[in-house]
């Protein structure tokens, strides 16, 4: 059995913190669970202010921080209007973590205060709204950062390092394989109540939107963009019924009109061949795996696999590596905590890897290329 050593590490800056003020930041859900504490483990910022919808959940979320930080770190606690946050004059980066229907407006301040910005996936519902913010920031000259954070599990950082020193030979072909099982109750016949966003078109939260996207920037910053693809989507569930935490049904079953299904065939501008697959709702039986990921070389072969029901969301949870069949223990792994680590740490030390708007851009590029070949049924060539 092979070792690999982690690819990254946190370490403490000597320079002043950067101090971030976050919108959506509550005291309870995905912000609190995955931004706050990685973005506090790097030793490298401070959270000085939160914004929230509500006075009582901006001041339960600013007690949560300051809690978490040194005494000496104040807290400023907003709801509302999202420019008080902006015009802290304790914040130096901007985060926005909110749904993404909010993403544009809570954006739209840049062009007056002009501070570095974060931007949760999906970085806006349309592609459109993702080009209207990339310009903002542009207009502005501010640094921004976007959170796709699965580049920066220490397993897809080894499989880039395997490919760089030549361990397979030349790359010809790779496929990827996701399973979205039933039991998740986000996607699919059976949709939890606190999930039916994910279900729903114009909210940027379907199958499409965050699991493709999320999957897809990892994919490209491994092998590369695509020059072309063909893609075919369905709908195997016509409708899903709500149900609530003890899984007992809320009302009649609803029609589904987003697709469950996707499959894209394409070609990388490097000439690799391309298959990949996004199911949802099937049940999470023995044997069957939540995600899977095969490059095939010349002289060998890169797998990552998982059978954990949530597998699928490798932006959040890291596979299994094995190379030529033999399986690789890669050190330093722990989830989306670490990932988004990696990713702080980036921006800090203004290294260029750190993901992007530019890079979001792109991404929903191959999302929109995907929608469109799945519904007009034609190879879409894709812009880099």
């Amino acid at each position: 059995m092979l070792v690999a050593a982690p690819c990254f590490a946190a370490s403490m800056s000597s320079q002043s913190p950067i101090r971030v003020g976050f919108i959506g930041l509550s005291s309870t859900g995905w912000s609190a669970t995955a931004h706050a504490p990685s973005i506090l483990k790097t030793g490298k910022y401070q959270i000085t202010a939160v914004s929230t919808t509500s006075s009582e959940s901006a001041s339960r979320s600013s007690l949560v921080q300051k809690n978490a930080q040194d005494s000496t770190v104040e807290v400023n606690a907003y709801h509302g209007d999202v420019s008080q946050i902006w015009n802290d004059s304790k914040v130096d980066l901007v985060g926005i973590a909110i749904k993404a229907s909010g993403h544009c407006e809570a954006l739209r301040p840049v062009l007056q205060y002009k501070k570095d910005v974060f931007v949760e996936w999906p970085v806006g519902v349309t592609l459109e709204e993702t080009r209207e913010m990339l310009n903002w920031a542009k207009q502005a000259s501010v640094r921004s950062v976007v959170g796709l954070e699965g580049k920066y599990s220490p397993v897809f950082q080894k499989v880039k390092h395997l490919l760089s020193t030549n361990e397979i030979g030349r790359i010809v072909s790779t496929t990827m394989l996701h399973n979205l099982p039933l039991e998740n109750y986000s996607r699919g016949p059976i949709v939890k109540e606190r999930n039916e966003r994910a279900m729903l078109l114009g909210q940027g939260s379907t199958l499409l939107d965050v699991p493709c996207g999320h999957s897809l920037s990892v994919f490209c910053d491994v092998l590369g963009y695509f020059s072309s693809l063909h893609a075919n989507a369905a709908i195997m569930y016509p409708t899903y019924q709500l149900v609530n935490e003890d899984l007992e049904p809320v009302g009649p079953p609803k029609q589904a009109n987003c697709y469950d299904h996707i499959a894209v065939n394409g070609t990388l501008s490097s000439g690799v061949l391309a298959s990949l697959v996004w199911n949802a709702g099937e049940k999470n039986v023995k044997g069957r795996k939540s995600f899977e990921w095969v490059i095939e070389g010349e002289e060998g072969s890169i797998r990552m696999e998982s059978q954990l029901a949530a597998g699928a969301f490798i932006s959040a949870i890291d596979p299994e590596l094995y190379l030529n069949g033999e399986k690789i223990d890669v050190e330093g792994t722990g989830g989306f905590v670490v990932n988004y680590q990696g990713l702080w740490n980036d921006f800090a030390n203004r290294d260029g890897q750190y993901p992007t708007l530019e890079d979001a851009f792109k991404i929903k590029q191959i999302l929109n290329a995907i929608e469109t070949s799945a519904r007009e049924r034609r190879e879409i060539n894709v812009t880099e």
